[in-house]
């Protein structure tokens, strides 16, 4: 499979995945469990929507980017961007293993974005070698 084409459909699975991510806190509400962050005043904070901003739609912009161009720079940025979003997911699936152990369902999606996210990260450094 064209690498290009391989590194849009993984920037479209982690942005897929987030938002299950997302959704999976959902059943914690429906079993029982407040999700209410302690500081939590009914407005939802700005670090909050730039972060789910950044991840989800910056994962869906970088594939629909990854189909229209093929620039160097653009190809440097994307690689950057997902090893800058390899160490937020590697965060993250730490914190939600500590955290959250018994929740089998949001550990392993944010596993699976993990492993995604490293070969993405693969496949970004396989393009640069490609077009030098």
């Amino acid at each position: 499979m064209d690498l290009r084409m391989k590194v849009t459909i993984y920037w479209s699975l982690i942005g897929i995945c987030l938002i299950a991510h997302c959704a999976f806190c959902i059943l914690d509400i429906v079993y029982g469990k407040s999700i209410v962050a302690p500081e939590a005043n009914g407005q939802i904070p700005l670090a909050a929507h730039l972060i789910t901003t950044l991840t989800i739609t910056g994962s869906f912009l970088f594939a629909v980017l990854t189909m229209n161009f093929s620039s160097k720079i653009f190809q440097w940025i994307a690689f950057i961007w997902s090893i800058l979003l390899l160490l937020l997911n590697a965060a993250h699936l730490v914190e939600t293993i500590i955290e959250d152990h018994t929740n089998v369902s949001q550990i392993l999606v944010v596993l699976f974005v993990f492993v995604i996210n490293i070969l993405l990260t693969l496949d970004l450094w396989k393009l640069q070698k490609e077009n030098k």
